[in-house]
């Protein structure tokens, strides 16, 4: 009898987006991250325009501080992508250096972050209360979500690249960390329950250590730096919406107020303009907020748009967007255009309504 034998193929769809499915997979994560980031940026912006009397309690220090948290995220992001363009080329050595140096710029950036809020606590800043306007207390709260759900992310984010620069390795220094900041971090300070963060990040990272260990490739590494960019863009947003239009720097008030190898194929100079026109970008953001010469929702328009032309500047090269194929280009960009399109649709229009009549 004669045996028929079928030659099995492995022949697999290709791919709707033209790219592996790690990437996409953390495309359509951060598409749906940015919804909740969205949201709570909204809610922030429409109770800022809402109430005549929201705290501006962001001074010169403060805003010097944010400053440099956005310098340091902005570093970041340039460090993240040399890191990428060193997992391209095969090189582990700088590979590694460079994802140290974003978890550096990251960890600082965090650092900064807890100490303003030690500072906003320590002067009587609480999530149902603030010393400033008592007829805001959702000051407090909306300031402590938004910006605490966006350092989480960074703490996340600096655990991720942790792991995928040092592996198993990362993992002793990470339990030391934890282990100081929980010595050091005053007992009625919220941060000592909040360092805990990190002994759950060393617990997963364990797990997934262990139970598939692997050497991380540059893909691997490009995945993880289109979540950090994500954190970096998310910034681009809190900076001037919560910092930049709650400043107070001087006394004067308005008084009318009631494939990688492919794809990146530009050179280390392209990024390096790129982050100095971010910078530049910044600078003008808080130049606007120390002239205080526009209205309140002009202020916001303005902010927004810088905003949208960082956020765009950021996704286009340091997150390589403009290299992807067409279809996954369009899909973003439409869904981005049309959230805005909202935004100026519904919030802007309702904003103007309650600077001229008031809220009752």
């Amino acid at each position: 009898m004669a045996t028929v034998q079928h030659a099995v193929q492995d022949v697999y769809e290709p791919s709707l987006f033209g790219t592996y499915s790690k990437k996409i997979g953390m495309w359509l994560f951060l598409a749906s991250d940015s919804l909740t980031f969205g949201a709570l940026l909204f809610a922030y912006s429409y109770n800022r325009i809402a109430n005549p009397a929201w705290p501006t309690p962001f001074h010169k220090e403060s805003i010097a501080n944010a400053t440099v948290m956005t310098a340091c995220l902005l570093s970041s992001s340039l460090t993240m992508v040399l890191a990428v363009l060193a997992a391209n080329r095969h090189d582990k050595a700088w590979t590694r250096n460079w994802l140290l140096a974003t978890m550096f710029f990251g960890a600082a950036f965090t650092v900064l972050h807890a100490m303003e809020w030690t500072k906003l606590m320590g002067e009587g800043m609480m999530p149902s209360s603030n010393p400033w306007a008592a007829t805001v207390p959702q000051f407090g709260g909306t300031f402590f979500t938004l910006t605490g759900m966006h350092m989480l992310h960074v703490t996340i984010g600096v655990i991720y690249l942790g792991v995928i620069a040092l592996r198993k390795k990362f993992l002793p220094i990470l339990l030391g960390l934890w282990l100081v900041g929980w010595l050091i971090t005053p007992a009625n300070s919220v941060f000592h329950y909040g360092i805990h963060a990190l002994l759950i990040g060393a617990i997963v990272s364990a797990i997934i250590l262990f139970l598939k260990a692997k050497d991380y490739d540059s893909h691997d590494v490009e995945v993880s730096g289109l979540y950090w960019h994500f954190v970096d863009l998310v910034w681009m947003f809190i900076f001037p919406l919560v910092y930049l239009m709650s400043t107070k720097v001087s006394d004067r008030r308005d008084s009318t107020m009631h494939d990688v190898s492919t794809a990146h194929d530009e050179g280390k100079g392209v990024y390096f303009w790129v982050w100095g026109g971010l910078l530049f970008l910044t600078a003008v953001e808080v130049a606007l907020a120390y002239k205080q010469v526009l209205q309140p929702v002009q202020m916001l328009e303005v902010l927004l748009v810088l905003s949208v032309i960082k956020a765009a500047l950021i996704t286009l090269y340091f997150m390589h967007l403009k290299s992807e194929i067409r279809a996954m280009r369009w899909l973003l960009t439409i869904s981005v255009m049309g959230c805005f399109a909202l935004m100026w649709i519904f919030f802007f229009p309702d904003a103007n309504r309650i600077i001229h009549l008031g809220v009752k």
